[in-house]
């Protein structure tokens, strides 16, 4: 099974013209950034992502949890479009967003969930045996 840093990798193997006669190449500090952003996730403890290849050279690169996702779409103009979505119900949707701002929210979303986690754990209740 592939890795989604070899997907992404992969799509530098792209063709003008890979989806169906559509779809451009793939500029290489779009894919640096769409690597970064899943090796990112992946080392804060996001383990569940993916990669998708847009037709117009972007990338989505997408990260869940549970009942949580978060798609950061990077556009070939170097902004990010950011999709927040839980229990399949859109939250939040911001465009024009800076690639200093993924990389921001995926460690603060480490943060809270580590947080949660660690609380939820350190405050369970031992049961009698």
């Amino acid at each position: 099974m592939q890795t989604t840093f070899e997907k992404i990798q992969s799509f530098a193997q792209l063709q003008p013209g890979w989806g169906f006669g559509e779809g451009i190449a793939f500029a290489q500090s779009t894919l640096n950034k769409a690597i970064q952003l899943a090796k990112t996730a992946h080392t804060l403890g996001f383990h569940e992502t993916d990669a998708f290849p847009g037709l117009n050279g972007e990338i989505m690169v997408t990260v869940y949890q549970g009942k949580e996702y978060w798609e950061f779409t990077l556009q070939p103009t170097e902004t990010i479009i950011f999709v927040y979505e839980r229990d399949d119900e859109t939250v939040t949707y911001e465009e024009g967003l800076p690639f200093e701002f993924a990389v921001s929210l995926l460690t603060n979303l480490a943060f809270h969930h580590h947080h949660l986690f660690t609380m939820q754990t350190s405050t369970a209740t031992p049961v009698p045996a």
